[in-house]
Order: C-alpha cells, then sequence, then structure tokens
C-alpha cells in the first residue's frame, strides 16, 4: 500500500514521489497552489502568475535534478550558521501490513510487513517545506500466526528478518499566500533552501539519487 501515505492529513497525495523529477512536480504545484486559492487576495494570485512564469522562463532549463534534491534533504537535515530558521520537526508513524503477494524472498503466510515513515518540516520565509521518508521491514508471525503486533511499538523494538532502507516517499512545498516577495524580480524560490546552499554531489551521489 505504498500509494496510501501515512501522514495523510499533513500532506495531499499528489506529494508522493514516483520519479526523480518530483522536485520539479512540487516547485510547480508551490506556484500553482497560490493561484488556485480561492481566498487568496487578487494581488497575491496575479503576484503568483508572474512569478511562475519568471520561473519557467528563467529558472527551470537550467536545474539538475540531483542537485536540487541535494539541496533540499541537506537543508532539512541541518542548520547552517547563516540560516535562522528552525530545525526541522519530525514526527514517525508504523503501521504493519500484509506482505505483498508478489514478494519471493518470504512466505506471506508467516511474515508481514512493518511500514515506517518520517515526517520532516521545516519552516523557511515564505512557507514550509515538508518531506516524508518510509521504509519497510519484514517481520515473522508470532506463534498464533498472526501479525504480532496489534501493539506496533512491540514490533518496533524486536529485530527485523529484513531490514529496509530509507527512501524519499513524499515532498511537499507549502507557502503563505500572503508571503511578499522583495521585488519585481524576486520569488520564494530566491531563498534557501533552493538558492545559495553549498552542494557538492560526487558521481556516486548522483547515481544514486537519480535510481531513487
Amino acid at each position: 500500500r505504498m500509494d496510501e501515505l501515512l501522514h495523510t492529513p499533513s500532506l495531499p497525495s499528489a506529494s508522493r514521489v514516483t520519479s526523480t523529477h518530483a522536485v520539479l512536480d512540487a516547485l510547480r504545484r508551490a506556484f500553482d497552489e497560490i493561484i488556485e486559492r480561492e481566498h487568496a487576495p487578487e494581488d497575491a494570485r496575479a503576484r503568483a502568475r508572474v512569478d511562475r512564469l519568471y520561473w519557467q522562463l528563467e529558472a527551470v532549463d537550467s536545474l539538475d535534478i540531483a542537485t536540487e534534491w541535494a539541496k533540499v534533504l541537506k537543508w532539512l537535515s541541518s542548520t547552517l550558521p547563516e540560516d535562522d530558521a528552525p530545525v526541522a520537526h519530525a514526527t514517525l508513524l508504523a503501521r504493519a501490513e500484509p506482505l505483498h503477494p508478489e514478494c519471493a524472498a518470504f512466505d506471506v503466510a508467516t511474515h508481514y510487513a512493518l511500514r515506517y515513515e518520517t515526517l520532516l518540516r521545516r519552516p523557511f520565509k515564505a512557507g514550509h517545506v515538508t518531506l516524508a521518508l518510509t521504509r519497510v521491514d519484514v517481520h515473522a508471525h508470532g506463534p498464533d500466526g498472526r501479525p504480532e503486533p496489534g501493539d506496533v511499538v512491540e514490533a518496533m523494538g524486536k529485530r527485523p528478518a529484513h531490514q529496509g532502507e530509507w527512501h524519499v516517499h513524499a515532498l511537499h512545498i507549502d507557502l503563505d499566500p500572503l508571503w511578499e516577495p522583495v521585488d519585481v524580480a524576486h520569488t520564494w524560490y530566491d531563498m534557501p533552501p533552493f538558492t545559495n546552499l553549498p552542494v557538492r554531489l560526487g558521481k556516486a551521489s548522483q547515481q544514486r539519487i537519480g535510481n531513487e
């Protein structure tokens, strides 16, 4: 059930990451959301239309997917000396689920999946950036043959039969419709975490991001 976010109230379904280009989709949606808000002041929506056009014409063609991901991930996981924004707020949810029928490595009759989802949310000067990471572990059923955790916390403290890796699951940029740009050729995209972050990617990092 990876198409379902555990932090559903905090993340729209459209924020799920299905390809590396999702970082650009999240940026586009951030412009569009202000334009589509019924109760946003008309001058704010008009400003967002101009901002979106400026961003599409001036920025999109020069963006590197791996670098954009690295900037967002680095900013969410650290506080830079020149950055006065608060650190990210994190929450963790877990849920026991049946193994997918096509899981060949384990017997679906005797094992189950324990899915984790952690949510990182950090404010920046024009709104919030929210990122969801997910991991799927495989556990053996208890002696009664049923999934062990009616109490998920109990299973979280036990060694799994297989421990998965953390992967990016969703990304959402929520803009404050009342945010005012400093000048005509300036948008929320012209400030950290989207600019001025010293990010260097080696070939291994670029390949890893490209595969996730």
